[in-house]
């Protein structure tokens, strides 16, 4: 039993290592988020990425227009943003097949006040972008429901989109305005703030030579920290 009980230790800590060093590090970017309504306050708050090959995680924190109304956070993921136009990447850009693009629900919040006088208020809310095909049941408004392509977390360029939702009269539900929403101008969801995050080049990527932990590593490390 002594010799079995080891032996398991020895190959549990021999699977761990293995895993350990296959673990990938990924990379951490910032950015600003901005204003998007005719407010012109410029920037309202930060927002993080973590990224990885396999899906990107992070966090928006912003000031908002209102306290006490639901807000939706909406991710803009273009899969190959080298195909968006002389500009970058843009709404425009959504219709060509080749950028890959697709916009989702990342989440939704209820703003809480901001602690001033006024109507102002605040939101912080997390998500997760999995580098597959969305979930079936998933509000997708726009695009590929393929989403983040696979394995192409440092590549693509992501937005994120804070709408602003009405508020919602005494005894209705929640969830609509919590979990979908409408394009801006053709219902009552209206674009607050948002952040932009471009995507990691690798001149470095499409090498024969280079095996996958090296593609990662160059990814991380040529992803730019931080825009706007």
């Amino acid at each position: 039993m002594k010799i079995l009980r080891t032996t398991l230790i020895t190959s549990l800590g021999a699977i761990l290592l293995v895993a350990t060093a296959h673990a990938e590090h990924g990379r951490y970017q910032t950015a600003n988020v901005l204003d998007a309504t005719a407010a012109n306050q410029g920037y309202v708050g930060a927002a993080w990425l973590n990224r990885t090959r396999s899906g990107i995680s992070g966090r928006i924190m912003a000031q908002v227009s209102t306290a006490g109304d639901p807000y939706t956070l909406w991710i803009v993921v273009f899969n190959n943003p080298s195909a968006c136009g002389d500009d970058g990447c843009n709404g425009m850009d959504l219709g060509n097949a080749a950028v890959g693009g697709s916009v989702f629900n990342g989440t939704g919040a209820i703003s809480a006040s901001d602690g001033m006088m006024g109507e102002g208020g605040v939101v912080n809310m997390d998500f997760s972008i999995p580098a597959h095909p969305l979930p079936n049941g998933l509000f997708l408004l726009a695009g590929d429901p393929d989403g983040l392509y696979k394995k192409n977390g440092y590549a693509a360029e992501i937005h994120l989109v804070i709408d602003k939702h009405p508020s919602i009269p005494p005894g209705d539900s929640w969830i609509d305005d919590l979990t979908t929403t409408n394009i801006p101008g053709m219902g009552p969801a209206t674009n607050d703030s948002f952040a932009v995050f471009l995507g990691c080049s690798d001149d470095d990527s499409d090498s024969d030579s280079d095996s996958d932990s090296d593609r990662n590593k160059h990814a991380a490390d040529s992803c730019p920290p931080s825009v706007l």
